[in-house]
């Protein structure tokens, strides 16, 4: 019998304390032994840190990599940030990564401003087409040299639109995948006659520094190929169809801020 009741005070003594302590989401606690472990003199807080997880996006100009199949897409603070495979580019010496800014497209882009001039660059290097468009000439976009300097910041399937408060930048894909116009999508990486396109960049006015948007933005379905047909048309002139989208409709500029779900 004695036994019996030394066993069950050592259960009733040993329960408090394993619920002491203060949840991290509580504004206030009790001041008693449950929280404290002690019914008078000093109690002894301490506390209970958790290294923040970070989430990560590479750009390689104004192209978002697709990091989804690495452990490139997020780090714990303290620890190792792993790294996507270096980028290549003619003519240029890789020397590192630097930090882009982020802003809230949504809310700091206005959106009810046309552009004033647009750039794209089809897939490729320096020796492939680049068509530039401004508001007060007539007709469609022209193809151009890719000489100038605003061409040189564009890589192949890359855009651009000058508005009169900065520069927004994008990219965009030729897939597979279909959809309907204006509406958000997945994807897929493989070549198709599908084009999408993503706002990747602002540059405000007079400013040398180009943001990235705060959240991750979606991909919006323009059409199949435009100029020409098929896959080759996508090639051809998705990055010119998706920086006119851009350039002309609110509409689609209000779903390319859209932070993606």
């Amino acid at each position: 019998m004695k036994q019996f009741l030394i066993l069950c005070l050592s259960i009733v003594f040993a329960m408090p304390l394993l619920a002491s302590g203060i949840d991290a989401n509580a504004t206030d606690a009790s001041c008693d032994n449950t929280t404290l472990e002690t019914y008078s003199g000093t109690a002894n807080v301490e506390i209970n840190w958790i290294p923040n997880t970070i989430q990560t996006r590479w750009y390689d100009g104004n192209t978002l990599i697709d990091t989804t199949n690495t452990d490139a897409t997020s780090c714990v603070y303290d620890d190792v940030l792993n790294r996507p495979t270096n980028p290549t580019r003619t003519g240029y010496t890789f020397t590192g990564w630097t930090m882009r800014p982020e802003i809230d497209f949504a809310t700091t882009i206005p959106l009810d401003v046309n552009g004033n001039e647009r750039f794209a660059k089809r897939v490729g290097n320096r020796d492939n087409i680049c068509k530039y468009y401004i508001k007060t000439s007539n007709g469609s976009a022209v193809a151009v040299s890719c000489d100038s300097d605003d061409f040189k910041e564009l890589r192949g399937y890359e855009w651009k639109v000058k508005f009169n408060h900065g520069t927004l930048y994008g990219m965009a894909r030729c897939s597979i995948t279909s959809g309907e116009f204006g509406q958000i999508g997945n994807p897929v990486i493989e070549s198709g006659e599908y084009c999408w396109c993503k706002a990747t960049g602002y540059r405000t006015i007079n400013s040398d520094i180009i943001n990235a948007p705060s959240s991750t933005l979606p991909w919006v379905f323009y059409s199949s190929g435009s100029c020409a047909v098929g896959e080759a048309g996508c090639r051809s002139d998705c990055a010119n169809v998706c920086g006119n989208s851009a350039f002309v409709s609110r509409s689609f500029r209000v779903t390319l801020f859209t932070p993606a779900n």
